[in-house]
C-alpha cells in the first residue's frame, strides 16, 4: 500500500449531542478496535483527551482549527474521508482520493430549497470517487436529486448499535408507565403531535421528551403543553448525559419518534436494544431501520396516533416473545465494527 494513509475528518466530536457527533465518536472507537494494517490521521478538536483515546502505533491524532475551513489540509500521500456531507474541511490537493459519507439531504424538504447548500454538496460529490450512504433510503434520494455520475462507487453502510456493549441493568420498580423520545427538537420531529396524542391516552401514561433544542421551539412545546393542560403527564428534560439516556430507555413503557425527516434515525437502533414498543412515523429511512421490529403511524392525526398505539401495545404484550425476536433480528444489521471494516474495505480499494 506504499505507506499511504487515511485522513479521516472527526472534528465534529466536538459537538456530541449532534447526529455527526455520534457519528465521529462511535466509528473513531470502532476503527480504534480493529486490526489493520492503515494508518490513519484522525482530526479531532483539540482535547488531550482525544490522544488518551487514540494511543494505538496506527492512530495519529491532527487537532481541528478554524483555519483549515479557510486553508484547507495541506499533504499529499493520504486518502481522504469526509465523514458528512456538510463539512467544510478539505484537502488542498485536488488529486486526493476522496471518500464522502452523505447522512441526509433534509434541507431539500424546505418550502424553499437552499440553493447554496445544494451547490456545496453537488460539488462534494463530483469530487468524490467513492460515495457511502447511511440508509437505502438516503442514497435513493442524493441519485434522486444530485447529479450522479454513473462512475461513482455508490454504497451503503449501516450505522452502528452505540449501545450495545451497554450494561443494561433490570428496569426500576414502580416507575410511571412514561413514553420517551429522544432526538434533537426541531419542527420536523413532531413533537407537537405526541403532546397532543396525550389527551387521548389513559392519564396513567406520561411522556419524557430529551434532547437539545432552541429556546423558541423549546417555548413553544412548553405552551403546547400548558394550553392542553398536560404539566403533570409531558416534562422536557433537555440535554441528558448518556447515564440519564439509558436509564430512560431502560424503564420506559414505549419509545415513541415521529419524525417526518431521517436519514438514518439513531435513537431507533438505541430504543430496539430495550425491547420495548416502538412507534415510527412510516416515513423516510424509518421502516428501513426500524423493520418488522417497530409499529408505525401512517399519519400523525393525534386520535389516529392514539389509536394505533393502544392497539400495539396490547398486541405487543399478547406476542413479546415474537417480537422480542423480530427486534434481535434487526438489531443484528448494526454494528460499529461492521461498519469500520466496511471502510476499511473502502479504503484499501482505493491504495
Amino acid at each position: 500500500m506504499k505507506n499511504k494513509r487515511v485522513f479521516v475528518d472527526f472534528h465534529y466530536l466536538k459537538n456530541l449531542n449532534k447526529g455527526f457527533g455520534q457519528f465521529s465518536y462511535h466509528l473513531s472507537k470502532a476503527f480504534s478496535s480493529i486490526d489493520t494494517d492503515i494508518n490513519y490521521i484522525f482530526y479531532t478538536p483539540k482535547k488531550r483527551y482525544y490522544k488518551s483515546i487514540f494511543n494505538q502505533k496506527n492512530i495519529f491524532v491532527k487537532y481541528y482549527y478554524s483555519i483549515h475551513r479557510q486553508l484547507g489540509i495541506f499533504g499529499r500521500n493520504y486518502i481522504f474521508h469526509c465523514t458528512n456531507q456538510l463539512s467544510k474541511i478539505e484537502p488542498l490537493n485536488k488529486k486526493i482520493p476522496y471518500i464522502l459519507t452523505i447522512h441526509d439531504i433534509n434541507f431539500i424538504y424546505e418550502d424553499t430549497v437552499d440553493q447554496k447548500t445544494k451547490d456545496f454538496i453537488q460539488k462534494k460529490i463530483d469530487r468524490a470517487q467513492v460515495l457511502v450512504f447511511v440508509s437505502h433510503f438516503t442514497k435513493n434520494e442524493v441519485n434522486k436529486h444530485f447529479n450522479v455520475a454513473t462512475s461513482k462507487t455508490q454504497k451503503v453502510i449501516y450505522n452502528g448499535n452505540s449501545l450495545k456493549e451497554t450494561s443494561l441493568v433490570n428496569p426500576d420498580e414502580n416507575t410511571d408507565d412514561y413514553l420517551f423520545c429522544i432526538t434533537e427538537m426541531r419542527p420536523y420531529k413532531n413533537l407537537e403531535k405526541l403532546i397532543l396524542m396525550m389527551n387521548h391516552i389513559p392519564e396513567r401514561f406520561k411522556l419524557i421528551l430529551a434532547g437539545k433544542g432552541s429556546s423558541d421551539y423549546v417555548l413553544h412545546l412548553e405552551n403546547l403543553i400548558q394550553e392542553n393542560n398536560l404539566v403533570e403527564r409531558v416534562f422536557l428534560k433537555g440535554v441528558v448525559s448518556e447515564e440519564t439516556k439509558v436509564k430512560l430507555f431502560n424503564n420506559c413503557f414505549a419509545f415513541v419518534f415521529p419524525s417526518s425527516r431521517e436519514g438514518f434515525g439513531l435513537p431507533v437502533v438505541e430504543a430496539l436494544n430495550f425491547s420495548k414498543p416502538i412507534f415510527l412515523y412510516n416515513k423516510t429511512s424509518l421502516p428501513e431501520i426500524g423493520g418488522e421490529a417497530c409499529f408505525y403511524w401512517e399519519e400523525l392525526e393525534p386520535k389516529y396516533m392514539a389509536d394505533v398505539f393502544l392497539t400495539k401495545i396490547t398486541y405487543f404484550d399478547s406476542n413479546r416473545l415474537k417480537m422480542e425476536g423480530k427486534i434481535k433480528t434487526q438489531l443484528e444489521k448494526f454494528s460499529w465494527k461492521s461498519a469500520a471494516l466496511e471502510y476499511n474495505e473502502i479504503y484499501k480499494s482505493l491504495m
